[in-house]
């Protein structure tokens, strides 16, 4: 699938974005990865709240 061409962007830029939006397999480990750094977040939010009250 395609992404419609956004205005703003160069086509330096969407030559360089392209490979990540066109690879699933990129993609989908990068949706990874942040769903990992979120929950990390959390997780440290969370020890940070339980041991400083």
């Amino acid at each position: 699938m395609r992404r419609p061409r956004v205005g703003l962007s160069t086509s330096s830029d969407e030559k360089a974005i392209t490979p990540f939006i066109t690879s699933s397999s990129s993609r989908s480990g990068m949706r990874s990865l942040i769903i990992t750094l979120l929950e990390l977040l959390e997780a440290m939010e969370y020890l940070k709240g339980h041991f400083h009250t």
